[in-house]
């Protein structure tokens, strides 16, 4: 179906529950239930894991405290549907990916708009902050990565080679490199200091949707629309292993590396064991899965979904 990452026809809405905050047992996690005023497209912790972004859809974040969740932040301002947030390396600042072809950076503790990064042709479909510099990487369906100065809003670099739309992208821990995963069934690595594509990762039979780093940096999981999740060696692109998705739209690697998480179209989120080869699935969710994501001390995992619903389970 050649549809692009906001709409799908089969799709049914469900009843949302009323309440902001739900506590619910499933399949012996502890699980907390965050309900939301629009699809959740993407989720982000703050690497002091002290806050957590949801991005809606509708074009608005809402931001929370972990100690108790009580949301803090409502961040409004994008124009067009919201695909992707990250938070700065210092947890303060917030970047947003808009389908209205702008990347958005966000002053959490002030709640308001620090400035507005235009470049992009199409829509903004993901966004990643560096962990390492004032730095943030985006992907459009212009089928370019952008790379930005954080401080300044100038584009220090446009990378372009995919023939198609980029629907996630990933800086190594080291900030060094970008992942990037598109629609033209390919990954790429570039080398963010001298803007070049190192290597292209071959393989995937579908689009590309999603991309993670492992907290060493030496491999690379990506997940495409054939429901196929594949493990890479950074260093030689050798594909090491690879297991069954559910059509997934994100993936993400636990802080130990030892695990995946994937969540997609069949409304469940998997955590697969790499090194047992066992998995677990997570039911709850009543529509598509959007965005998966480990806390930074590995405890809790979090998927947001077109159900309007964030569902932190703990691990």
């Amino acid at each position: 179906m050649d549809i692009g990452p906001s709409s799908y026809p089969l799709e049914v809405a469900p009843s949302i529950p009323t309440s902001s905050i739900l506590l619910d047992r499933a399949q012996g996690s502890r699980e907390r239930i965050l309900t939301e005023s629009g699809e959740v497209y993407s989720c982000a912790y703050s690497p002091d894991g002290k806050l957590f972004a949801v991005g809606l859809l509708n074009g608005k974040i809402n931001v929370y405290e972990t100690s108790n969740w009580k949301k803090i932040r409502t961040l409004s301002g994008h124009t067009g549907n919201l695909f992707g947030v990250a938070f700065s390396r210092t947890s303060n600042l917030i970047a947003s990916a808009s389908g209205d072809y702008t990347v958005g950076l966000w002053d959490v503790k002030k709640g308001r708009s620090l400035r507005t990064f235009t470049g992009h042709t199409k829509g903004v479909y993901c966004i990643a902050y560096s962990s390492q510099r004032d730095e943030v990487a985006s992907g459009s369906e212009d089928s370019t990565v952008r790379i930005w100065d954080a401080d300044t809003g100038s584009c220090l670099q446009t990378l372009s080679g995919h023939d198609g739309a980029i629907f996630s992208i990933a800086y190594s821990p080291d900030g060094d490199k970008i992942a990037s995963a598109s629609e033209d069934y390919t990954v790429r690595l570039w080398d963010v200091n001298v803007g070049r594509c190192e290597r292209v990762l071959q393989g995937h039979d579908g689009w590309v949707r999603a991309v993670a780093y492992s907290h060493q940096g030496n491999r690379i999981a990506s997940a495409d629309d054939d429901r196929i999740v594949r493990i890479w060696d950074v260093n030689t692109g050798e594909c090491l292993s690879s297991f069954g998705g559910n059509e997934p739209f994100s993936v993400a690697f636990s802080p130990k590396s030892n695990e995946i998480a994937c969540g997609g179209m069949h409304f469940t989120l998997n955590l697969w064991n790499i090194e047992s080869e066992s998995s677990r699935t997570f039911t709850g969710h009543t529509r598509f899965v959007r965005s998966v994501v480990f806390s930074p001390n590995g405890n809790q995992l979090a998927s947001g979904s077109s159900d309007k619903t964030v569902r932190l389970w703990d691990i």
